[in-house]
């Protein structure tokens, strides 16, 4: 597989987000992004539709049209609040890393919940008839076209069925501060639908260009989508890393995903991201 990804698209999005006058861009919700490099478009794999895998293969149920599907939203477009539906009386509140958690059997997902009102596994409920839904400490409405959870708008993170590729190069870009406090810089991650990855991050601007195999051992790999929203990226040096991804397609008639959420930093899709 071979991988090409530009990252002078770096000074303008600095520069767009007010930097050096102050401003900030903060993507990630908790740690800072890790990820790599390559050319992208769209998923493949699975029994889905428009090429993008198994998506939505969570699905819902008869008591609950919330159960098994991930949400997300953002307000400043640097804080996110992420809750998943784990069945029809149990969410996730946060967003969730190394797989999105049952909330049941002890199963309350992996390290301290991230993002806004993160409160980890809690209860919830769904009225039918009033749309309305309350999530913890939360209160919102929901329905099929619209679903808001304390006055913010979430949308869908579609989760990839176990065994879909996709075939996509994604980038996160962060910075904070001003004059000699400021710091910033990208990772980027490329999905092959051969099912490897390749990976780059640092603080510098150019075009990442070249085959897979020529790329050090701890910048490359094999990569595979299991049950769960897992993505367990196995490393060519021998380090195994998982996450959890969530696909943002809001708008699920175009093949191509605008961006993915890897644990709580959200990568954009570099083919559209300018779109």
């Amino acid at each position: 597989m071979r991988f090409r990804v530009t990252v002078g698209v770096l000074a303008g999005l600095l520069l767009a987000a007010g930097c050096s006058s102050g401003g900030t861009i903060q993507r990630d919700a908790g740690n800072s992004a890790t990820g790599g490099s390559g050319t992208g478009g769209s998923a493949t794999g699975g029994s889905g539709t428009g090429g993008l895998g198994n998506i939505g293969a969570l699905g819902g149920s008869k008591s609950s049209p919330l159960a098994g599907h991930y949400y997300w939203g953002t307000a400043d477009g640097k804080n996110f609040l992420g809750v998943y539906f784990a069945d029809g009386s149990h969410a996730y509140t946060g967003l969730p890393h190394q797989g999105l958690p049952s909330c049941t059997d002890g199963d309350t997902g992996s390290g301290t919940p991230q993002g806004i009102d993160a409160q980890g596994c809690t209860t919830y409920s769904y009225d039918a008839s009033s749309g309305a839904v309350a999530v913890g400490s939360m209160q919102g409405t929901y329905s099929s076209s619209a679903f808001t959870l304390d006055g913010l708008h979430l949308a869908q993170l579609m989760v990839p069925g176990a065994g879909s590729t996709l075939s996509v190069s994604l980038i996160s870009v962060y910075a904070s501060g001003a004059g000699s406090d400021f710091s910033g810089g990208f990772s980027t991650l490329t999905l092959g639908p051969d099912g490897q990855f390749a990976t780059a991050s640092g603080a510098s601007v150019g075009t990442l260009d070249g085959d897979v195999a020529a790329l050090p051992a701890d910048q490359h790999g094999t990569y595979r989508i299991a049950a769960g929203g897992k993505l367990e990226l196995e490393f060519a040096a021998g380090t195994n890393v998982v996450r959890t991804i969530g696909i943002d397609q809001e708008d699920t008639r175009q093949p191509a995903l605008r961006g993915a959420m890897l644990d709580s930093t959200y990568f954009e899709n570099q083919a559209t991201m300018n779109n």
